[in-house]
Formats: C-alpha cells, sequence, structure tokens
C-alpha cells in the first residue's frame, strides 16, 4: 500500500513538473508580450520587430481590399498576412498571442514526439527536455517579437509528429504546409521518404542491391504515395490558389525573391562580404547554395540509409524515429550555417529539434555549458564588430567577416561534437540495459 501511494505521488509530481515548465513558459511569453506593447508605445527604441509591422501592414492592405505586396518588403505568403488580420480588425498585440500560442502548441507536440521516440524514462526528465524549447531564450525573444518562426515550428513539428506516427496522410498535409510558409523546410523531403521506406521494408535503404529493395517496392510504394501526394496537395494548391489571386507577385516575392536575395549587413553570414563586394549580382548568391546542397545531400545519405544494428531491448521504430529526428537537426544546423543570409531568428528552426534529441546526447553538463559558451562568445563578437558598423558607422567589413568565419567555424565544430556524441540507443534511465555495459553473451 505505502508503495502504490509512492508511486502515485512521483506521478502527481513529475506531472506537475511538465505542466509547470509549459505553465511557466506560457507565462513568460505572455508578460514580455505586455512589456513589448508598453516599450513600445512609451520609448523610441522599439521591441516589437520589424517583420511584425510589415506583416500587419500586408493585413491592412488586404482587409482594404488590395493586396499584401502593396506593402514594399513584404517577401512572405500571403496566408501570413490572412492570419494577422485580427492585429488589423481588433488589436495589434492579436498576432503575437496567436504567435504565443503556436508556441506553445509546438511543445504539445513535442512532448508527443517524446512519448513516441523516449518511451522509457520519467516525465520529469522530458520536462527538462521541454525546457529546451519553452524556456529557451532566443525562442521566447523570436516569438513576442512579433516573428512567424512559430508559426513555421508548428507546421515542421506537426509534420513530424504525424510521419513519426505513421499517420502519412496528415505528414504529408502538414508537410506541404510548411514547404508553403517558408521554402527551407523543403531539405526534409528525402528523409521523411527515405523513413517511410526503411519503416515500410526489411531492407536497408542505400546497402542493399536495388533488386533486393524492388522486390519490396510494393510495401512502401503506398506509404511513400500517400505522403508525397498529400504534400503536393498542400503546397501546390495553396500556391494555385494565391498564384489566381495575386498573379505573379505572389511567385516573386514569395519564392523567386529568396533565391537571389541579397543582405550584407544584418546577418551572421559568412558569404555576406562577398556578396557586399560583388554589389547586386545575383549569380553569386545562387552559387552560395552549392556547399548546402552537396552538405544536404551528404547528410540524408548518412542519417537515413539506416546502417543500423538493432539492440534486442528496442524497437525498430523508436531507434529509426530517433534517426530521423537527428537528420532533420543536422540538416537544419548546416542549412543556417551555411546559409548566404543568417540571422538569429533561423536559430529557431533548428533549435526546436533540441529538445527530441537531447536524451540521445552522451554530454556531460560540462561539456553543455563548453558548447554553449562558445557559441555565445561567437555571436557575442559578431554582435560587437556588428555594433561598431551600424551604430557608430565605422569601416569594419573586413572585421566583420572575420568574425563571420569564427561564428561558422564555432557552430561547425559544435555540430561536429554533437555527431560523436550521438547516440540513439541512449535512454533517459541509467538502469536500462541498453544503457549498462555491454557484457558478454553466454555462449
Amino acid at each position: 500500500m505505502e508503495r502504490k501511494k509512492e508511486v502515485c505521488t512521483e506521478r502527481g509530481g513529475t506531472l506537475w513538473t511538465v505542466r509547470s515548465v509549459f505553465l511557466l513558459g506560457l507565462a513568460i511569453r505572455l508578460v514580455l508580450v505586455c512589456y513589448g506593447y508598453i516599450q513600445d508605445s512609451l520609448s523610441a527604441v522599439k521591441y516589437t520587430d520589424i517583420d511584425y509591422h510589415v506583416f500587419s501592414d500586408g493585413a491592412r492592405f488586404l482587409l482594404n481590399g488590395g493586396s499584401p505586396y502593396e506593402r514594399a518588403t513584404f517577401r512572405y505568403t500571403p496566408l501570413l498576412a490572412y492570419l494577422l488580420l485580427p492585429s488589423v480588425a481588433i488589436h495589434p498585440v492579436c498576432g503575437k498571442l496567436m504567435f504565443v500560442a503556436a508556441d506553445i502548441l509546438v511543445g504539445i507536440f513535442l512532448y508527443r514526439i517524446l512519448l513516441l521516440v523516449h518511451p522509457i524514462g520519467p516525465d520529469a526528465q522530458r520536462a527538462k527536455n521541454l525546457a529546451l524549447w519553452l524556456l529557451n531564450p532566443i525562442a521566447i525573444n523570436t516569438c513576442t517579437r512579433g516573428n512567424a518562426e512559430a508559426i513555421i515550428s508548428l507546421a515542421v513539428v506537426a509534420s513530424l509528429y504525424y510521419t513519426v506516427r505513421g499517420s502519412w496522410l496528415w505528414g504529408g498535409l502538414l508537410f506541404g504546409l510548411a514547404v508553403h510558409l517558408k521554402v527551407y523546410p523543403v531539405i526534409y523531403g528525402p528523409a521523411f521518404v527515405l523513413y517511410i521506406v526503411a519503416m515500410n521494408t526489411t531492407t536497408r535503404p542505400l546497402q542493399s542491391s536495388i533488386f533486393a529493395i524492388a522486390r519490396q517496392a510494393r510495401s512502401f510504394a503506398g506509404p511513400v504515395g500517400v505522403f508525397v501526394g498529400a504534400s503536393l496537395v498542400a503546397c501546390v494548391g495553396l500556391c494555385v490558389l494565391f498564384y489566381s489571386i495575386f498573379g505573379h507577385d505572389f511567385l516573386e516575392h514569395t519564392y523567386l525573391y529568396h533565391f537571389t536575395r541579397i543582405d550584407h549587413r544584418h546577418n551572421f553570414s559568412v558569404y555576406f562580404y562577398t556578396l557586399y563586394l560583388s554589389g547586386k549580382s545575383r549569380s553569386t548568391g545562387l552559387v552560395a547554395f552549392l556547399p548546402q546542397v552537396a552538405l544536404l545531400l551528404s547528410c540524408t545519405l548518412s542519417f537515413v540509409s539506416v546502417r543500423l544494428t538493432i539492440p534486442r531491448y528496442h524497437r525498430k521504430d523508436v531507434i529509426m524515429a530517433r534517426h530521423l529526428v537527428f537528420c532533420l537537426f543536422c540538416l537544419t544546423f548546416m542549412f543556417v550555417i551555411f546559409n548566404k543570409v543568417c540571422t538569429v531568428q533561423y536559430f529557431v528552426w533548428y533549435l526546436v529539434f533540441l529538445p527530441i534529441i537531447a536524451p540521445s546526447l552522451a554530454t556531460s553538463w560540462r561539456e553543455a555549458v563548453a558548447l554553449g559558451s562558445v557559441w555565445l562568445a561567437s555571436m557575442v563578437l559578431w554582435l560587437g564588430v556588428a555594433y561598431l558598423l551600424e551604430f557608430q558607422n565605422m569601416d569594419v567589413y573586413l572585421y566583420l567577416w572575420m568574425a563571420s568565419a569564427w561564428f561558422l567555424l564555432a557552430n561547425a565544430l559544435i555540430l561536429c561534437h554533437l555527431i560523436t556524441k550521438w547516440e540513439p540507443h541512449l535512454t533517459p534511465t541509467s538502469t536500462h540495459p541498453a544503457n549498462l555495459t555491454k557484457r558478454k553473451e553466454p555462449s
């Protein structure tokens, strides 16, 4: 009886811990939304990001019967302008509250993915993992200042959840929505497809012969077809809809512009100095995609080729899902640090996967602090030099490029370290057989 009471108390405590992380994350976001509204009203230094004003202006043009692209620098899907209509019609903070709600929903989906990908372990550990998102200063700041990354992260994480669950239709629809909102999730497409193939075959993709895979094509053709078809229906359907309404402006400002975008001052990218020196040469921007393509292709083949020996303590779907999530994390990390434009809000794209991969990283807290310190130091160095350029009007372009190069190197070293520490068979409980020292099997 005492044992039963103890277990119930433990469960209540762990549930409260998860709940408290959500409540604290929500409270911080709401307080900062209120603070931002007050600061914007009283101070010349605004808390709200300029992007939020762009979204709102686009919504205002829509409300007046025009096009959001009448607002200069509106380079997004019209869907964001439609979502921001309450900010114009009701109150300016409505859009931020929607982003806050999306951020919390991301946390809910992360919790559900943790239950699928790391089914063993206490909820207290999952609460610590969730804190990496819900209490993350970058995620909180991005959301409350009015960036739309929370909406994009929600579509990506929801797609991942339904895909891991085996709901190929919903996974595909949400993936198509994510690609429509922002082009970058398209890099996840091959990884998702290879994951679905691996989950519906007994052979190992990219290792077995083409004939062995062809013999089992029937088993994965259906799921892959559903996922890819649903993705195309969602993405292409929305594109056709908005093209019929807004014409070529939609294609130009939502997609084409980003392939040749040149931003040589407001980003961490190592390419900024080359873009600055080349003036408005669009070919330079296109060449910058080549290293990205090579790295992304290599990463996809490395992590989703299912070169696994799954221990008897683990289910195939659990290990496969962990590999998929880590693959998405590495893809996004590489894409961001090697992108020709790199800003703080882009960091949210890979940070959203951190709560899911954290339990499988065999890093000590000292190593985690050291990695965080290296990352923070590289960012502070860049911001210090950028301050001299932007606010002191000093000619420090070369020094800023050197700071960008150090930022790239620091991030690359961090990613390499995380890859070496990646243990997909690791579980949160040290007493689980998978975490024990391997013993020689009796003959």
